[in-house]
C-alpha cells in the first residue's frame, strides 16, 4: 500500500527562478481563491443525481442549473472583490485619502487631465478587476485541459463504450461518453468571463448614473423614488444605453449557464460525435456574447472616459458597490437554502418561490432602514423583516417535514436519510461552506489591500495641510506654517527633484524670528496629531 499526499496550491508548479517564484506566487494565489469553486463543484456530485438511459443522455437531475448558477455568482462575489480594491479604495486613494504606502508617482500619475477626472479614473482600474478574473480564468483552464487529456487518454487505451449488452439504466460516472468527452468544458468558461466584463459595465454605468442623486449612496435608499427616478433623468445617454445593455447581458448570461446544465439526449448518432457538435455549436454561441461583453464594457469605459468630469456626493465612493455586493450575497444565500431540500425531496420550484419572495421582502425591509443615525425607520420595516424571517423559517421547516410527508415517503421511508451525510442535506451544507469560503476569502483580499495601503510612513511635515496635500506634496505649498521644498535636500539647494527620500520630501517651517536645529525631518506636529490626522482619512471599502 503506497499513501501519496498532494498540495492544492503545488499542483500547477513549474520550473524556478526568480521570476517563476513570483508568478508561481500569484497562481498558489489563484488555487486558493478557486478552492470556493472546488467546494462548489463537490456540491454538484452530492445531489441525487438519476441513473441515465443508454445512448449518452445525460439528466443533470434537481438542482443542477441552480448549482451553476451559483458558481457563477461565486465569480461574480470576486469581482465585487477586486473592484472594491481598485475602484473604491483606488478613487478614494486618488481623491485625497491617506494612502501612505502609495509612491508619489501614483498621484502625479492622476494629477493632470483626464485622467484627474473620474470618469478616466475608473476606466482605467477596471482593468484590475478584469486582470484579476483573467489569471482565475487561466489558471482553472490550465488544470482543466490537462486533467481531461489524461483522463480522455485512459478512456482511449482501456476502449470499451462504457455501456451493457441490455438496455439498463446506468449510473451518472458509468453513462456512454462521460469519460471521453467534456460535456460543459470552455462554453461554461467564457460564460464566467463574459459575466465578469457585463458586470463592471453594469457598476460602472451605475455610478455614473446614479452620480448626481445623493439618495442613491446607500443600500437603504437605492429602492426609493428619489433614487431611481433621478438616475432616469440623467443627460449622459450612451452610458445609461451602455448599463442597460449589461444589465440585459448579464441576465442572458445567467441564462445560458443554466440552459448548458439542463438535460442533453444525442438520439441515435454516435456520443462522441453529438457531444462534440454540441460543444462546437455552445462554444460558438458563448463565445459571441463574451465578444459582445467586451464590446460593451470598452463602450461603457470610453464613454466614461470622453464623457467629461462628474462628481459624486458625499466622500466620493464609488457607488456601483454600495448594493451589487448586497444582492450576490442574497441570492447565493438563498440557493445554498433552497439545496438544503434538493436530496429529501422538496419541490425545487416550491423552494425557488418562497426563497424569491424571502428574498424581496427583505430587499423592501432594508430600504425601511433609516439613512442616518437620528432617522427614523419606515412603519413596515419590522413587519416585512419579520415576513422574511417567517419565509425562510417556513423553507427550513419543509427541508425537515418533507420526508415524513405523504409525497415523501413514495420516495422511501424517511429513515434512509440517518445513512447519509448531514441527513441527506449535504449539497446545502456544501455551498453553504462554499460561500462561507468566498466570502472569508474576499473580505481577507479586501481587508490585506486596506491595511497595506495605510501602513506607510505618513510624509513629515505637511501634516497639517489639506489630505489632499499629504498625499500630493507640491514644490511650494505653504499652509499653517509649513512648506514643501522644491530640492531633493531640505538642507541644501539643488536641482528640483520629487521627494525626500528621508520623510516624503515635506518638512515644516519654523515661525518667522525663530530659529530651530531640528534635521531634515522637523515638524511642530506631534506624533499623536501625525496619527489621528492619518487614521482620520483612513480609507474604507465593502467587505
Amino acid at each position: 500500500m503506497r499513501t501519496e499526499a498532494y498540495s492544492w496550491g503545488r499542483l500547477a508548479r513549474y520550473g524556478s527562478g526568480p521570476l517563476l517564484f513570483i508568478g508561481q506566487l500569484f497562481v498558489q494565489l489563484a488555487w486558493l481563491l478557486l478552492a470556493p469553486f472546488g467546494l462548489a463543484n463537490t456540491a454538484y456530485w452530492t445531489r441525487r443525481i438519476p441513473t441515465q438511459r443508454p445512448g449518452g443522455e445525460w439528466q443533470s437531475g434537481v438542482g443542477g442549473a441552480s448549482l451553476r448558477i451559483f458558481a457563477l455568482g461565486l465569480t461574480l462575489l470576486y469581482v465585487c472583490a477586486l473592484g472594491s480594491v481598485s475602484l473604491d479604495l483606488g478613487v478614494q486613494c486618488i481623491t485625497g485619502t491617506a494612502c501612505t504606502a502609495l509612491p508619489g508617482g501614483f498621484h502625479d500619475f492622476f494629477s493632470l487631465p483626464p485622467l484627474s477626472w473620474r470618469g478616466p479614473q475608473l476606466a482605467l482600474l477596471s482593468l484590475v478587476p478584469i486582470a484579476g478574473v483573467l489569471l482565475l480564468f487561466v489558471v482553472s483552464k490550465r488544470a482543466r485541459t490537462r486533467y481531461e487529456a489524461a483522463i480522455f487518454d485512459a478512456a482511449d487505451r482501456m476502449g470499451g463504450r462504457g455501456r451493457d449488452a441490455d438496455d439498463r439504466r446506468l449510473r451518472p460516472l458509468a453513462s456512454e461518453g462521460f469519460w471521453r468527452t467534456a460535456r460543459v468544458g470552455s462554453p461554461t468558461e467564457r460564460l464566467h468571463l463574459a459575466a465578469a466584463f457585463l458586470l463592471i459595465a453594469l457598476l460602472l454605468a451605475w455610478d455614473r448614473m446614479f452620480a448626481t442623486v445623493k439618495a442613491c449612496a446607500k443600500l437603504q435608499t437605492f429602492v426609493t423614488p428619489e433614487c431611481l427616478g433621478g438616475a432616469a433623468q440623467t443627460r449622459d445617454l450612451p452610458v445609461l444605453v451602455g448599463g442597460i445593455v449589461a444589465a440585459a447581458g448579464l441576465v442572458v448570461a445567467i441564462a445560458c449557464v443554466g440552459v448548458l446544465a439542463e438535460t442533453t439526449n444525442p438520439g441515435d448518432g454516435p456520443v462522441n460525435e453529438y457531444l462534440r457538435d454540441r460543444l462546437r455549436r455552445t462554444g460558438t454561441v458563448t463565445a459571441w456574447i463574451l465578444v459582445a461583453a467586451v464590446i460593451v464594457y470598452v463602450f461603457v469605459g470610453a464613454s466614461l472616459w470622453f464623457g467629461g468630469q462628474y462628481e459624486v456626493p458625499g466622500r466620493g465612493a464609488f457607488l456601483g458597490l454600495a448594493t451589487a455586493p448586497s444582492i450576490i450575497l442574497g441570492v447565493l444565500a438563498a440557493i445554498c437554502i433552497s439545496a438544503l431540500g434538493w436530496r429529501r425531496g422538496v419541490p425545487h420550484w416550491l423552494s425557488i418561490t418562497i426563497m424569491t419572495v424571502a428574498g424581496l421582502t427583505f430587499l423592501a425591509a432594508v430600504a425601511q432602514n433609516p439613512t442616518t443615525e437620528s432617522g427614523h425607520p419606515g412603519p413596515l420595516r419590522l413587519p416585512l423583516f419579520g415576513v422574511s424571517a417567517l419565509l425562510t423559517a417556513v423553507q427550513l421547516v419543509l427541508v425537515w417535514w418533507w420526508p415524513r410527508s405523504r409525497s415523501g415517503r413514495r420516495s422511501g421511508p424517511p429513515e434512509r436519510f440517518r445513512a447519509e451525510g448531514w441527513a441527506g442535506m449535504g449539497p446545502g451544507i456544501i455551498m453553504l461552506l462554499s460561500l462561507g469560503a468566498a466570502m472569508i476569502l474576499s473580505t481577507l483580499l479586501v481587508l490585506g489591500v486596506e491595511g497595506w495601503l495605510v501602513s506607510g510612513s505618513p510624509p513629515c511635515g505637511c501634516i497639517t495641510a489639506a489630505p489632499h496635500q499629504v498625499l500630493r506634496p507640491r514644490s511650494s505649498t505653504r499652509t499653517s506654517g509649513t512648506s514643501c521644498p522644491s530640492s531633493r535636500w531640505p538642507w541644501r539647494s539643488s536641482p528640483p527633484a520629487s521627494r525626500s527620500p528621508f520623510c516624503g520630501g515635506c518638512r515644516s517651517s519654523p515661525p518667522r524670528g525663530r530659529a530651530t536645529a531640528a534635521g531634515p525631518c522637523s515638524s511642530r506636529s506631534t506624533p499623536t496629531a501625525t496619527a489621528a490626522s492619518t487614521r482620520a482619512r483612513r480609507p474604507t471599502a465593502w467587505h
